[in-house]
């Protein structure tokens, strides 16, 4: 990985799915505490796309089993 110091620290955190899960359910938690209404509208709206998602990748896979 390119960079040292603070920018590969960043990096690292940013391309690691599981410290940066860890960061966005920090950043919901603060939320919660400081902006409770805008926080549950923007986890509306992220769980809202992941069954969207859900949906699609259903959905190839039943076009996948026709063909």
């Amino acid at each position: 990985m390119r960079g040292t110091g603070f920018r590969k620290a960043v990096g690292e955190w940013i391309t690691c799915p599981s410290c940066l899960a860890r960061w966005v359910a920090t950043g919901f938690a603060f939320g919660l505490v400081l902006a409770p209404r805008p926080t549950r509208w923007t986890a509306a709206v992220f769980t809202t796309v992941f069954g969207s998602d859900v949906l699609q990748l259903a959905y190839a896979k039943l076009q996948d089993a026709a063909t």
